[in-house]
């Protein structure tokens, strides 16, 4: 069997092997292991404001004794408008996200939009996320598997499900105005997934959603965060229930 070769010259497996567990730090993700989550503010907007959220987050985990790692964007390149705020920037971030994992014990994950971005972040961080729009881009997908840290690649809303697995197989092979969003969906298409059996979910939460710098119509507040994560450990266990 011959491995197909990006023009780059990487090798891509055809040969798709999931890991059965994912460790992000401290924390594991499988889906035959209690749910766990990533959670944060779509972008970072301080350092203040991310020490302050990351903290609540914390002891929301702790009390439920549920897996954490804190995500957010130090740059939201891909706004629908180019006046919208995108963030603190690449230089400003690092030594934020650095002390968050090292004062609060906490795993971080944010975006990467660049090839040159990769390697940097990677130093400061537990996983490299691929946004929605760039999940095809074979450089930039390569680019992050090198580093040796989680990947978590956003499908595509152009992408149909299975068509991820070529994806999966390039990562595995290489080791305007302002868009909207309907936030009160969120409990019941998250209580839909964790229903079938998954191994964590993505809520974008934030102390003050209506007045964030983007997304904020998709953030659940930060004081339902709780509630809601609860319910849908609840619903996890039911789901991975052997009865």
């Amino acid at each position: 069997m011959v491995n197909p070769v990006s023009e780059k010259g990487y090798a891509l497996n055809a040969k798709i092997s999931a890991a059965p567990v994912v460790s992000a730090g401290t924390v594991q993700f499988g889906n035959a292991l209690p749910l766990a989550v990533i959670a944060g503010p779509c972008q970072l907007e301080s350092r203040a404001h991310a020490l302050e959220t990351a903290s609540t987050l914390k002891e929301i985990a702790a009390r439920l004794k549920i897996g954490l790692v804190y995500k957010t964007s130090f740059d939201k390149a891909n706004r629908t408008s180019s006046s919208a705020a995108r963030g603190m920037g690449l230089e400003k971030a690092l030594p934020i996200f650095a002390e968050i994992r090292s004062s609060l014990g906490l795993p971080v994950l944010t975006d990467v939009h660049e090839i040159e971005q990769c390697a940097r972040v990677a130093e400061a961080v537990d996983v490299l996320q691929i946004p929605a729009f760039l999940c095809r881009q074979t450089d930039l997908l390569l680019a992050a598997a090198a580093t040796g840290k989680v990947v978590n690649v956003k499908k595509g809303q152009f992408l149909a499900p299975w068509d991820m697995a070529n994806v999966v197989a390039k990562i595995t092979g290489g080791k305007g105005t302002s868009s909207g969003g309907e936030r009160e969906f969120v409990p019941v298409l998250a209580r839909a997934a964790v229903a079938v059996g998954v191994a964590g979910v993505f809520i974008e939460t934030h102390p003050d959603p209506d007045n964030a710098p983007s997304d904020g119509p998709n953030m659940v507040p930060l004081k339902d965060f709780e509630a809601l994560v609860k319910n849908l450990m609840a619903f996890d266990a039911l789901a991975k229930s052997k009865s």
